[in-house]
């Protein structure tokens, strides 16, 4: 994660929540109306399937939930993508590898799930819990606010514009 907590506002809880709720619908608006055939149509985006995407979205915010519990524990999460200088593509390309079989029902309650987990951590933090800048190491001076942003909302709207422009693309 980059520095960029230097001259960036922090976003309070509420504009936080808000973000999640209104990533997570702009997304849904973006898949909505395609048939699970569709949702499961290889190379749809890049090498991977809608399906696809919604899984590695989900990794990713699974691995943000792990990292709010261990800085409730004050612990330091380990392994995945909070080990020195993350491999992210080799990461990406081993939690593709071992989701792959995964049945898109699966996916789509992951996907819902982990993000009632996510806000349900927004709600229990603190606003200085969510906007203090950490000094441990580990967090590489960032608050949490910006953790929540990269690993949810930010990674959906990235990934969202490459859904759309494939729609877009094939008229689906």
């Amino acid at each position: 994660m980059a520095d960029r907590s230097i001259g960036e506002r922090i976003m309070t809880k509420q504009e936080i929540r808000s973000a999640l709720e209104t990533s997570r619908a702009a997304l849904l608006d973006g898949i909505d109306g395609l048939s699970p055939e569709q949702l499961l149509q290889p190379k749809a985006v890049g090498e991977w399937s809608v399906r696809d995407i919604l899984q590695h979205l989900s990794l990713w915010e699974a691995e943000l939930v792990r990292l709010l519990v261990h800085v409730d524990q004050g612990r330091k999460a380990v392994g995945g993508s909070f080990v020195p200088n993350p491999d992210f593509d080799s990461l990406n390309a081993r939690w593709h590898t071992e989701t792959q079989d995964r049945p898109l029902e699966r996916v789509l309650e992951d996907f819902h799930g982990v993000r009632r987990q996510t806000l349900r951590w927004v709600d229990e933090l603190s606003e200085d819990d969510l906007r203090r800048i950490r000094r441990e190491a580990w967090l590489h001076n960032q608050p949490l606010a910006r953790w929540i942003a990269e690993y949810s909302y930010e990674h959906e709207a990235e990934h969202l514009q490459a859904v759309r422009a494939w729609r877009q693309a094939t008229g689906t």
